[in-house]
């Protein structure tokens, strides 16, 4: 899927003129938005991001670019001060992607490694450090080992919090509760 010039140019004018605005030094969010939209650009200007490709070192990096992205928008996105979340069917549904990411993660960290020896035993790596790239690579596969264990850890965790949050709503009788937008009922 390629977009259109105009979409491009349309994003590259929306991220000029928030970088133009005068926002608080402070503004998270606007940098959140500014660095959001810069790696959108990324992608769309050459690079198609799906599972089904093509993928190349650079569309590889974006993805992870937004995992994190997101992830930091998550962040912020999720704090009251934001406006927050105000339904208890947003953290159903922010729970069983979270976990859904999660237990994803495990191919791409058994991957990752997989490169990293597969290149030190062919003798396709070196260190700048003057250290045994092979011995790096076989580090590196036992910290990856290590995060797909705790990841798939928090992925169960995620998954049991999603389905407890499965059952509940927001009480209409509930003092405090908050309607469809977010406002007190």
């Amino acid at each position: 899927m390629t977009l259109p010039r105009q979409v491009i140019d349309e994003i590259t004018k929306e991220i000029s003129k928030l970088e133009r605005e005068d926002w608080h030094s402070d503004d998270r969010s606007r940098r959140a938005m500014i660095t959001g939209l810069n790696i959108a650009l990324r992608i769309v200007e050459g690079h198609r991001l799906g599972p089904d490709g093509p993928h190349s070192d650079t569309s590889i990096t974006a993805a992870a670019e937004v995992f994190a992205e997101s992830v930091r928008v998550l962040s912020y996105a999720t704090r009251p001060a934001m406006g927050g979340v105000t339904q208890p069917q947003t953290v159903y549904a922010v729970l069983g992607s979270l976990a859904t990411g999660l237990y994803r993660l495990d191919q791409v960290l058994v991957q990752l490694g997989d490169f990293m020896e597969h290149e030190a035993a062919h003798g396709r790596l070196g260190n700048d450090l003057g250290a045994d790239p092979q011995a790096d690579a076989v580090g590196i596969r036992r910290h990856l080992g290590a995060a797909t264990r705790h990841a798939a850890g928090a992925a169960t965790q995620l998954g049991d919090a999603h389905s407890i949050a499965s059952h509940l709503y927001t009480s209409p009788e509930s003092p405090g509760a908050t309607g469809a937008e977010g406002q007190p009922s």
